[in-house]
């Protein structure tokens, strides 16, 4: 008997806590899983007919590369499962950023009869529509290059670096000057820095560059609204193991 009471309550379970999934809630989660991994086409062909027909796939791909590098994205992860709320898909989403830390957020997706209705809001999780995704950042100052002994090779902001050694360790430390070509100003851009600040051109200055640039910090809205807030993280001193 006892027995055929706890069947009967491990079935009940089972069956209480199944989850209905609609082919809404499917279709936010294929579109959710394709963004981790990439796959702005897959995105782009899991909209309606007028989506596609008002955004080409190479804008839509390129809208949300702009989206990647303004927010400085590392990587998108699914934070949970999709839910009908109020005519809405609703996906959690974990955001790593570079310069805001890791993000929980919530994107909430326009679907009807499998298909999303995109717009360009769509692009990051979190912002409404009419909302546009700005930042606001600052970088921190570029850290010092130390002999092994401790005497600095090179210090100050990255516009005007110096050495209290002279000439000499300059030329040892090398020199810093604006990026030349699209891809470092992109780089710059997508880990919070201007475009056009000043990168490692020769020496340690170009070695260590990334090493020696730190975490940029500031804010990101969506709109007028603040998601998420961050100071700048110098970079500590370089000790090198050069013996002046």
């Amino acid at each position: 008997m006892l027995a055929g009471v706890a069947l009967v309550s491990l079935v009940a379970g089972v069956v209480v806590g199944a989850r209905h999934v609609s082919s809404d809630q499917r279709t936010g989660e294929r579109f959710v899983d394709a963004w981790v991994h990439g796959d702005y086409g897959a995105m782009w062909r899991l909209l309606d007919s007028d989506s596609r027909k008002h955004t080409r796939a190479a804008r839509f791909s390129a809208a949300y590369e702009h989206a990647r590098r303004l927010a400085t994205v590392e990587r998108y992860d699914r934070d949970g499962d999709a839910e009908d709320r109020d005519g809405l898909v609703e996906i959690p989403l974990l955001v790593t950023t570079h310069s805001f830390g890791t993000l929980r957020l919530q994107l909430r997706l326009p679907i009807s009869d499998g298909h999303v209705s995109w717009s360009r809001n769509l692009t990051f999780p979190g912002v409404a529509r009419g909302e546009a995704l700005r930042r606001s950042l600052r970088a921190p100052s570029r850290a010092s290059i130390l002999s092994r002994d401790g005497k600095v090779l090179a210090e100050g902001p990255a516009e005007a670096r110096s050495s209290p050694l002279g000439s000499t360790a300059s030329a040892i430390a090398g020199s810093l000057g604006p990026p030349e070509t699209p891809s470092e100003r992109a780089y710059l851009y997508e880990h919070g820095f201007a475009p056009g600040a000043p990168i490692g051109r020769s020496g340690l200055e170009r070695a260590f560059d990334e090493r020696l640039r730190g975490t940029p910090g500031g804010q990101l809205y969506a709109g007028d609204t603040l998601l998420a807030t961050s100071s700048p993280r110098p970079a500590p001193k370089l000790r090198t193991t050069i013996d002046t």
